[in-house]
């Protein structure tokens, strides 16, 4: 009897033990996996997001540019190869870009596994608007960029349409005091450039005058057509009928009138202009 009490006492002992090993070892095993999982997970973090595998290995910068380069657009950007595609701040590269002012559009996205491509377009001047400054204008009437001394310049000049524009206001700008007449020259221009007018293959100036209207002044051999207020296409037009009969007077025209009545006043050099 006392023996099979101390067998039993014996086997309560072992047991309390053996439920407390058995709890230890589930236990280092958990904290055995799961550092194991920290460890592969950080590992995997390091690749994807320090490793190679993301970083940047070419920037393709696309779109229709002729005064921005390719160079001038990849130093806007800030980006070199070798970047982490993951850390990049592709709406700072979009700002960067798009504070250039020759620079209209620009779009940036990720191309995995290792390209970055830029969009960029240019404004596209069709004449210069002489204010208090001069600017580059569109062909909408947008004044896009003031211009430089190292700009090209072999656009035609509109003035009298516009006094002055703030200078606190900011570029491109698109209302403004004297747009619609600026708007006018544009389409006078276009009208001359469509109909092939001799007398004005190359216009230097659209002027607008209150009382004389709008004119222009070609470019070689000075000549003024003066083309009035109303029915401006309807003057071109004329001028381009007229354009052959005045020419083969043999004597350089210097001005034109253009009168909305349908009749044209033309002036010819004499030996005292020349």
């Amino acid at each position: 009897m006392n023996r099979c009490l101390r067998e039993q006492h014996i086997q309560r002992e072992k047991k309390p033990r053996f439920w407390l090993l058995k709890k230890c070892e589930r236990l280092f095993l958990s904290l055995l996996f799961a550092s194991l999982g920290l460890v592969l997970v950080y590992g995997i973090y390091l690749l994807l997001f320090f490793g190679p595998y993301l970083s940047l290995q070419s920037i393709h910068i696309v779109g229709d540019r002729k005064a921005v380069s390719e160079d001038q657009i990849l130093e806007l950007s800030g980006l070199s190869q070798g970047d982490n595609l993951f850390w990049l701040d592709l709406g700072g590269v979009y700002q960067r870009v798009l504070n250039h002012p020759w620079i209209k559009t620009v779009a940036v996205r990720k191309s995995p596994p290792g390209t970055v491509m830029i969009y960029a377009e240019e404004f596209k001047p069709v004449a210069i608007v002489s204010a208090k400054h001069l600017y580059f204008v569109t062909d909408d009437g947008t004044l896009c960029k003031k211009v430089e001394a190292k700009d090209s310049k072999h656009f035609p000049v509109i003035t009298g349409s516009v006094s002055d524009i703030n200078d606190e206001l900011q570029l491109p700008l698109d209302k403004y005091e004297g747009k619609e007449k600026v708007l006018q020259s544009i389409s006078i221009i276009k009208e001359f450039r469509k109909n092939k007018i001799r007398l004005a293959k190359k216009i230097a100036e659209v002027n607008y005058h209150l009382i004389r209207g709008y004119s222009i002044i070609t470019d070689d051999r000075p000549l003024q057509i003066v083309l009035g207020h109303e029915q401006l296409q309807e003057g071109v037009t004329r001028l381009r009928d007229f354009s052959n009969a005045i020419q083969q007077r043999g004597t350089d025209p210097q001005y034109i009138v253009m009168y909305e009545g349908g009749q044209v006043i033309v002036k010819y050099r004499t030996s005292l202009d020349t």
